[in-house]
């Protein structure tokens, strides 16, 4: 698919004014359809998920006439979406196309395909949207042990959805599980340069030393962040939210001075 705006505005406008009038006059049910679904596809990657909603729906509709003949349509209409309604906060829709597309990609691809690992990531963000925690943290444990399995403790997969795992853990106050979660693979983290991967689970380690009250590793761990989100995200939201959140640690350690010298220091990048 393309990976540039300007080519999926080109794509939508073609669809609306060509394709879709042209179809529907004939009356061509399933050029209608895969017409939605490449529409849907376009606008979610310009993140209008409202507008992408509205043409999947439709697209998934007819595929549902002859699931057999449109399995592989199916799951990618509901890869989407399950997806996007968590992105519009509609956990509840969002849970239901995560679960039905679990059940397809084990049935189509078996347990241990990327498809089945990306529904239980969709399946574990909207159980986490509807606070359903210790399912959401199932979710994680099931992705965790696939990944080390297949492809390391060291793989970015692994790493990422551990901190994912660990940042729910945080969200539910239980920072000592996080932390023991993730201190076996933080001695090979605290050295800067890191991999971009291990951003996820720094920043989730900061949290967890912050429940806890671990004051010198929190800062630590802080100052590694805003290192690695500078160096692989440049002057981003990220890095701009990891700075205010090392300020913030020193303002509420009373260290106002070094507050002002990271926000000095940010200025003059």
């Amino acid at each position: 698919f393309y990976n540039s705006t300007d080519q999926y505005n080109e794509v939508i406008s073609t669809i609306l004014k060509e394709v879709l009038p042209v179809a529907t006059f004939a009356k061509d049910s399933l050029v209608v359809a895969n017409s939605n679904r490449l529409l849907g596809t376009a606008y979610y990657y310009l993140s209008d998920y409202k507008s992408a909603q509205e043409a999947f729906i439709p697209a998934l509709n007819y595929y549902d006439r002859n699931p057999k003949d449109h399995s592989v349509n199916i799951l990618s209409v509901i890869g989407f979406l399950s997806y996007n309604y968590s992105l519009l906060q509609n956990y509840q829709q969002g849970f239901a196309m995560a679960d039905r597309m679990l059940k397809l990609t084990k049935e189509l691809y078996g347990d241990d395909d990327n498809r089945t690992f990306n529904a239980l990531e969709r399946l574990a963000y909207a159980n986490k949207g509807l606070g359903n925690y210790s399912d959401a943290i199932a979710n994680h444990e099931a992705l965790s042990a696939s990944y080390k399995r297949l492809y390391g403790a060291q793989s970015q997969r692994y790493l990422d959805n551990l901190g994912d795992e660990a940042r729910t853990l945080n969200d539910t106050k239980q920072y000592r599980k996080s932390y023991n979660l993730l201190s076996p693979i933080m001695p090979s983290t605290w050295e800067y340069p890191v991999p971009r991967w291990k951003y996820v689970v720094v920043s989730a380690m900061g949290d967890a030393l912050n429940g806890l009250g671990l004051v010198q590793e929190e800062e630590r761990c802080l100052k590694l962040l805003q290192k690695i989100s500078l160096a692989y995200f440049g002057i981003s939201t990220s890095h701009v939210n990891d700075i205010m959140t090392l300020a913030s640690y020193y303002r509420t350690h009373s260290r106002l001075e070094e507050a002002d010298q990271v926000i000095h220091n940010a200025l003059n990048i």
